[in-house]
């Protein structure tokens, strides 16, 4: 085969590479919308900030409660031009394409880097590979729409033009990937501090240092104080174990370098960085500067509280991944030129390239989120879904509305949006009980919907397996109609059994669902039981998940269910089968935890052995603590 044809055949292998990528995550993208997993925070306010912006109304947003506009979460002035995205099509939808075909797009920029520094068609296909395959990558495509994720090709495209000493669209491509969030300006000015070291372009190095710093005081210090409620950042709360300033915060770490290195080698965050250097089949190892150019990012992610920025999860990463991808790409040429004296012909990389492939492949396949990976499946629409479209079409675009937040990404193309419980003087309210109740518990959620249908504020426009729409106006208090209620019944079984709890409950089934692709961090699980009374119940019982842990030790429960809240077991008749399904719940810290469940007596506790319904009638089952727990299954998150 000629060169040319080489070329050309590695090429169109890279243009697959990239259509497929784009196919699969457009569809799981949407899939993962269509099926009431995305969410408020953040396509339900990115959609409403740029319908507005269209609208006249510039990144204005309602449904959080620290301002009024996107300004004061992020600085984001990419969010402009892309409004008129929606002169194509006014749709979440097309967000999440979008978001798709330009995160897919990184892959070019990371083959012409790779191709430039190991002088191979063939080998360089290995990076935008990784790329692709990279969780990191991934999951920020899988957790709704966010601004810093079209970083990736942006950054990609700097190093590269970096590296072929492009002065002029160098800056270009910087300039555009700052104007996706306030910190990617730390990051344009390491790579300032990387001109100077290395390539000794002071002009340019000095320039980069200064506007993305300077942009990001101006960011943290002015634009963003200015239009927060509270006139200030909004996520120093993060950082809080650190000061409660940023002064505060940099004369800590400067003072107390111990208790930082404690916080940076915590297990948590060491499995983090493990798991952005398997990405990449462990060559950032072999340049490790160029991987600590993303150091302003890497640091705001280990010091925080929130488990969500370090868990590999998220959007969180997208920013970090171009600079361990580079590093990888100039650690595999440092080791080729290392290689190639001692070794004496061209194929001195084969077998490391091979090795950081199989690396890259495994690490996919065990923490990736595309259909490769182990446990992911796309999920199905089922008639609960289907159904939505018929209550978002009674609510008028012009009316302001109050919502869950699963549903504001459906109907958050208006002027007022706001995230129930909050906007409760809307003009129309829109909830669905089965979803999640952030920023409520379930029991506060309930004890909050049932005050509102009390209140006699609101006429009831449907009510539906689950769903609830409410429109201002006077009326009476609200009795929920019993179609209301279907979500709670069910029609088919899956994994049958016949366990009595006591006299008073039999379990008849159960279901446990990993939802990694819909939550975008693997470990997540939904769990379905299905139960008839033996007898009619004067009182309620709770339904307990209990999680144990390798030494069999309980260490989280779960007790409150939406099926439960609104149709408590006093209610059940003994010719249902009620289906209890909960949120999805998140057992990615450990290596494997056992599935339990038992039912606890009215006012009792789960803790408590004595506050438990005895097992009986089973047979070839596992029993614990005195044969008031049930053993159903182990998960390997």
């Amino acid at each position: 085969m000629s060169q040319r044809l080489r070329k050309e055949a590695a090429f169109g292998l890279l243009l697959t590479f990239i259509t497929l990528y784009i196919a699969i995550f457009s569809f799981m993208s949407i899939r993962r919308h269509e099926t009431l997993y995305s969410n408020a925070f953040d396509l339900g306010n990115m959609d409403q900030a740029l319908w507005n912006t269209l609208q006249g109304r510039i990144l204005r947003f309602t449904n959080w409660s620290g301002g009024t506009t996107r300004l004061a979460a992020h600085v984001e002035p990419i969010l402009v031009p892309l409004s008129l995205l929606y002169i194509l099509r006014s749709d979440p939808r097309t967000l999440l394409v979008f978001q798709t075909v330009v995160m897919a797009l990184g892959a070019l920029p990371a083959y012409f880097l790779a191709r430039l520094k190991l002088k191979s068609d063939w080998a360089a296909l290995l990076f935008p590979l990784a790329y692709l395959l990279s969780p990191a990558l991934e999951a920020a495509n899988l957790s709704d729409f966010h601004a810093v994720a079209l970083t990736p090709p942006l950054l990609l495209s700097a190093l590269y033009f970096l590296e072929r000493g492009n002065c002029r669209l160098l800056p270009l491509f910087c300039l555009l990937a700052m104007a996706c969030k306030e910190e990617i300006s730390l990051l344009v000015a390491m790579m300032g501090l990387y001109l100077l070291a290395r390539h000794r372009k002071w002009r340019l190095g000095l320039a980069l240092i200064a506007v993305g710093s300077l942009w990001f005081l101006l960011s943290l210090a002015v634009i963003i104080p200015h239009f927060s409620l509270a006139g200030r950042y909004p996520y120093l709360s993060r950082y809080a174990h650190l000061g409660t300033s940023p002064k505060a915060i940099i004369d800590n770490l400067l003072t107390n370098p111990a208790s930082l290195f404690s916080l940076l080698l915590a297990p948590q965050k060491v499995a983090y960085i493990k798991g952005l250097l398997l990405s990449i089949g462990l060559a950032p190892l072999l340049a490790p500067e160029v991987a600590l150019l993303s150091l302003p990012s890497l640091a705001i992610n280990l010091l925080s509280t929130s488990p969500w920025m370090f868990s590999g999860g998220a959007h969180y990463s997208a920013s970090i991944l171009p600079f361990f991808l580079t590093a990888g790409i100039y650690g595999l040429t440092r080791l080729g030129e290392w290689l190639r004296p001692r070794l004496g012909h061209k194929g001195s990389l084969g077998v490391p390239l091979l090795v950081a492939l199989v690396i890259i492949v495994l690490y996919h396949r065990q923490e990736g989120f595309s259909p490769l990976a182990e446990g992911i499946e796309i999920p199905s629409l089922t008639p609960h879904h289907r159904l939505l479209p018929v209550f978002t079409r009674l609510i008028p675009p012009e009316a302001s509305l109050s919502a869950q937040t699963a549903l504001n990404p459906h109907a958050s193309e208006r002027e007022d949006l706001y995230l129930f419980p909050e906007g409760q003087e809307a003009d129309y309210i829109f909830l669905d009980v089965t979803t999640s109740t952030y920023p409520l518990t379930i029991p506060e959620y309930r004890e909050e919907v049932q005050e509102l249908l009390d209140s006699g504020r609101y006429r009831l426009l449907g009510a539906q397996d689950g769903y609830l729409l409410l429109q201002k106006g006077k009326g009476s208090p609200i009795q929920l109609p019993e179609g209301f209620y279907s979500f709670v019944k069910a029609q088919e079984i899956d994994h049958p059994l016949s366990i009595k709890f006591g006299e008073e409950l039999k379990l008849l089934g159960y279901e446990a669902k990993r939802v990694d692709c819909l939550v975008g961090k693997k470990g997540s699980y939904e769990f379905t039981l299905y139960w008839r009374a033996l007898e009619p119940l004067e009182e309620d019982y709770q339904i307990a998940l209990l999680f144990a842990q390798e030494d069999g030790a309980l260490v989280y429960s779960v007790v409150h269910h939406p099926a439960t809240a609104w149709y408590p077991t006093h209610l059940w008749k003994d010719d249902e089968v009620i289906v209890l399904r909960t949120p999805d719940i998140w057992l990615g810290e450990r290596e494997f935890v056992h599935l339990n469940v038992a039912v606890v007596k009215p006012g009792g506790s789960e803790w408590e052995i004595s506050d438990r319904l005895g097992i009986t009638s089973v047979r070839e089952i596992e029993l614990y603590d005195e044969g008031t727990l049930l053993y159903l299954t182990t998960l390997y998150p």
